[in-house]
């Protein structure tokens, strides 16, 4: 299988992070699949659930920008429905190579502007304030004041 070649050294080709303060702290994916109880005592129907784990572990990786490491393979019964639980959590690391370094910065940029978006003064909230109090000051005023108003501006 060849999530068994992979290890969890990831980037550091297995040396631990400290050698390298660099790069970023390994991060947990999990992935994982049902199976009946019937089917769990089959080898290869659990090496294929295995193989398909594995393969939406790279695939997840390929478009976030991950680089996947070492694993956990889990399995476990669930009474209820009858069925097994094949959990696969995986360490991934972020790519530095290409254009994932400044795709991370404008997310990162992103989410700094909704930040900030959320915490200013004008968000979509405040201005429905506003023109709620605009409105009932308007319909506080006698059609004649309303007429004198806008005949001003």
């Amino acid at each position: 299988m060849p999530f068994d070649d992979w290890s969890w050294g990831g980037a550091t080709g297995g040396r631990s992070p400290r050698h390298h303060p660099r790069l970023p702290k390994y991060e947990r994916f999990t992935v994982q699949h049902r199976i009946t109880r019937a089917d769990a005592e089959h080898p290869e129907i659990v090496d294929r659930v295995r193989d398909k784990l594995v393969d939406q572990v790279q695939r997840w990786c390929d478009a976030n920008g991950y680089h996947p490491g070492g694993g956990d393979w889990e399995s476990s019964m669930d009474g209820a429905f009858d069925t097994v639980i094949i959990r696969l959590t995986t360490a991934i690391t972020p790519r530095m190579d290409g254009e994932w370094p400044a795709i991370r910065q404008a997310i990162a940029e992103d989410e700094a502007d909704r930040k900030a978006a959320a915490d200013s003064k004008t968000t979509v909230g405040d201005r429905l304030d506003a023109l709620a109090e605009s409105v009932a000051v308007w319909t506080a005023r006698t059609p004649a004041e309303v007429r004198e108003a806008l005949t001003e501006a």
